[in-house]
């Protein structure tokens, strides 16, 4: 019983940390929010907080979601056991509700091909519009969400991996109306509370497909580091600890500099406004300060995607040309950088940040390649690997942009669209222009040989012989 009392007061931390006082909320006679799967991490919550809440004489209120992506089998399975979880708990006496938000049939689908994300981006982008919606008819002051310790470790693990660097913040504990008072606790402390209080959860069929990269990580790399290098998760958020701090920093000044350095302008009526930026200024401060400065001007212009660091350096770079010391661009032209829909303008005395229309595979490169290593691109390095001996290359080969014609053989023998395996891959719409693929040029059918993901932090796809 000591352990159960820990835990839901593990969970009341948690609350605090994310600024959120239960007395204060009672007071104010309000309603918490909680979002259920019916996983493990999730009923736990639900479980805790149905404690707490009592405790504080606050009502709970839970919200599920069926993305209709699995089997209906076990995707209605999961929203059956939240109903009767909820029911349950409600017949011991605890004030709680639940809503059931169900999706159409085939509408993550259909957003995944309309917006060229993979379906878990897609599923991820409804499932949040759900939440805004119950959010705004309940009055829900707070809505928690589940992710846990484990998940923060998972996730920085991710970001490096996708060249997100160590400097990467994590998920973060408060995102407006959504808090996570799990994150500083582990899986193996949430699965022990719910088995002390003899309580079922429900196991995702995908936890287990490692073509997902945070399965491969949670299921492949965690488990080795767990073995090899005992204590690498204490490090690991030590670091984020001190990056944090850093980030924080760093981030104000380059906020600051975009309040006292940047004027906005009204722009291209259908791509909305554009951010000019002292270009005097601008060329003057630290490289640090200059890339977070291009990434808050994104941020003003309502894009908040990923942005591959390579992108930012190579900005980066060029703006060393405009400083006052360097000849080459002194009272020169322009400078244009574009990613996505995104356009950075150099020029000697303003910086100017717009959208732009984007199109499908804007950036079109290919080079033909003689040998195994390392290239150099604009917007970053691309590795050849050596294949086993077995499937070795006949050089050269062409390296290439990838196109929506573009298929590639599978394990199977089957033939599978480029365009569907980097859905599979959940890779970010502005960065699959920047994934290769490698082409036979040795015999008349010139298939592709290999997609390759590790450019951009995503794997690779070889054809095995």
């Amino acid at each position: 019983m000591q352990q159960t009392f820990d835990f839901e007061k593990n969970v009341l931390c948690g609350l605090k940390e994310c600024g959120v006082n239960p007395a204060d909320l009672a007071l104010a006679q309000k309603t918490l929010g909680v979002a259920v799967s019916g996983g493990a991490d999730s009923v736990s919550l639900l479980v805790s907080l149905c404690s707490i809440c009592k405790n504080f004489s606050i009502p709970l209120a839970a919200v599920t979601v069926n993305h209709f992506i699995r089997a209906d089998e076990e995707t209605c399975g999961d929203v059956e056991y939240v109903k009767t979880l909820c029911k349950s708990l409600k017949d011991q006496g605890y004030d709680v509700s639940l809503t059931v938000c169900e999706l159409k049939k085939g509408q993550v689908q259909q957003l995944s091909e309309a917006k060229g994300c993979g379906l878990e981006s897609a599923a991820r982008e409804l499932r949040y519009k759900a939440f805004e919606d119950f959010i705004n008819q309940n009055n829900i002051s707070y809505l928690c969400l589940a992710h846990n310790k484990n998940d923060q470790n998972e996730t920085i693990l991710m970001k490096f991996l996708q060249g997100q660097g160590t400097g990467t913040t994590g998920i973060p504990p408060v995102r407006g109306k959504y808090i996570r008072p799990l994150l500083w606790t582990e899986r193996s402390y949430i699965e022990e509370y719910l088995k002390q209080k003899n309580i079922l959860w429900r196991t995702d069929s995908t936890n287990t497909d490692t073509a997902y990269l945070r399965n491969k990580i949670r299921n492949v790399l965690v488990p080795l580091l767990n073995t090899q290098f005992a204590g690498w998760d204490k490090s690991v958020n030590l670091g984020l600890e001190k990056n944090a701090l850093d980030d924080e920093c760093l981030e104000g000044l380059a906020k600051r500099f975009i309040k006292e350095h940047s004027n906005l302008w009204a722009g291209d009526s259908k791509l909305g406004p554009e951010l000019q930026l002292d270009g005097a200024a601008f060329y003057a401060l630290d490289r640090a300060i200059q890339y977070r400065v291009i990434l808050a001007a994104f941020n003003e212009l309502g894009y908040d995607g990923r942005v591959p660091y390579v992108f930012l350096r190579d900005i980066c770079e060029c703006a060393d040309n405009y400083k006052e010391e360097s000849s080459e661009k002194k009272g020169g032209g322009a400078a244009y950088k574009s990613f996505a829909n995104l356009q950075v303008v150099l020029q000697k005395n303003k910086v100017c940040v717009k959208k732009t229309a984007c199109m499908q595979n804007e950036i079109v490169f290919s080079d033909i390649i003689y040998e195994y290593g390392t290239y150099d691109f604009p917007w970053g390095q691309v590795s050849i690997p050596e294949p086993e001996p077995a499937n070795g290359w006949h050089f050269p080969v062409l390296l290439r942009s990838w196109n929506s014609a573009d298929t590639v053989k599978a394990a199977d023998g089957t033939m599978r669209k480029v365009s569907d395996i980097l859905s599979s891959w959940h890779v970010d719409q502005n960065l699959r222009q920047y994934i290769p693929v490698v082409q036979a040029l040795d015999n008349p059918e010139q298939e592709i040989l290999a997609v390759l993901g590790s450019c951009q932090g995503y794997k690779d796809w070889i054809v095995k012989k």
